[in-house]
């Protein structure tokens, strides 16, 4: 089922998979664009909330695609109970559901969408704003484009990300992930765990270490005061320092695609450009709902987790555009 109101498109809140058979759109312009569109979103774990989603949004001649990832909540408060979901749901859902709203979009839309937030969970019972995981968190990658203007703009924070397929052929990972190094750190940690005990990793990551570890980093590491941590959507003022701004011409492009870090698989993370191309060739190939059999394939092939991870099986989301 989907969600297709006028010049909108949107899974509804209670899904946990869902994929979109490709549609098309025609942008006005000097010439006029082509667009087909393809999404999905699935939880990791189907007996589980989905803290990802998606919403799209097209006009005559402009086009904008939003994709959050809820951080997963770390600290249980009361006000989960009150709002039936997790922080981490819920914060990806609300900026979803703001981002639909918005009457215009301009190179601050992500820092309006941070500021909505915060006034939201303002009252939340049990949040600690001086305690990160306590506080609804999520990534944000949005995509504007104009074909007025010959121009895509991109407004990020986090490890969702965007690839772009450029006229030569070529992708590119475009956004940045401030995240990583944390997550090489916390993986590496698991795996020292594994080697020294002698157990898996997966066995390893229940180390009540591990999860004392990442708490500490989150805290040091989200929206830090001094510019130096990685950047989230948690209605912290400090987050508007930490987003990535970038734009090039539309007609430069092949293709687009804007995702969740679920959705490459854990042995093919995107650090290198071989995997960026192997993520682009699955989409390409079958579609975004190719590229996510194929990762949770990966996943439950590997049952002791060699490719060290957080959990087995990560939310993904994907949208594909490709241009005509």
């Amino acid at each position: 089922m989907i969600i297709q109101t006028k010049n909108q498109l949107t899974p509804p809140i209670s899904d946990q998979e869902y994929f979109c058979t490709p549609i098309s759109i025609q942008l006005g312009g000097p010439q006029k664009l082509n667009v087909t569109i393809e999404a999905a979103t699935v939880a990791g774990d189907l007996q589980k909330p989905n803290e990802d989603c998606f919403a799209i949004r097209y006009s005559a001649s402009t086009l904008s695609i939003a994709v959050f990832d809820g951080a997963t909540s770390l600290k249980r408060i009361p006000a989960h109970d009150t709002i039936g979901m997790s922080g981490a749901r819920f914060a990806s859902h609300f900026l979803r559901d703001s981002f639909l709203t918005v009457e215009s979009f301009d190179g601050n839309t992500l820092c309006d969408l941070n500021r909505a937030l915060r006034e939201r969970v303002s009252g939340f019972v049990g949040l600690d704003v001086n305690d990160v995981n306590t506080v609804p968190t999520s990534t944000a990658t949005i995509v504007l484009i104009d074909s007025e203007k010959d121009l895509v703009s991109i407004q990020h924070v986090s490890d969702s990300f965007c690839l772009a397929k450029n006229n030569t052929g070529k992708t590119s990972l475009i956004t940045p992930d401030p995240l990583q190094a944390l997550e090489d750190r916390i993986y590496s940690q698991i795996r020292e765990i594994a080697r020294s005990q002698g157990i898996s990793n997966r066995d390893a990551r229940n180390n009540p270490e591990i999860a004392s570890t990442l708490l500490k980093e989150l805290q040091k590491s989200h929206n830090a005061a001094n510019g130096k941590g990685a950047g989230v959507v948690n209605g912290d003022p400090q987050m508007e320092q930490y987003v990535f701004r970038t734009q090039f011409p539309l007609s430069s492009l092949q293709a687009l695609l804007i995702g969740s870090d679920g959705l490459p698989a854990p042995q093919n993370p995107l650090t290198s450009a071989d995997n960026i191309e192997k993520l682009m060739m699955l989409v390409e190939s079958g579609g975004v709902r190719h590229a996510i059999a194929y990762k949770k394939q990966s996943e439950d092939q590997d049952l002791d987790w060699e490719s060290a991870r957080w959990k087995h099986s990560d939310d993904a989301t994907g949208v594909y555009l490709r241009f005509s």
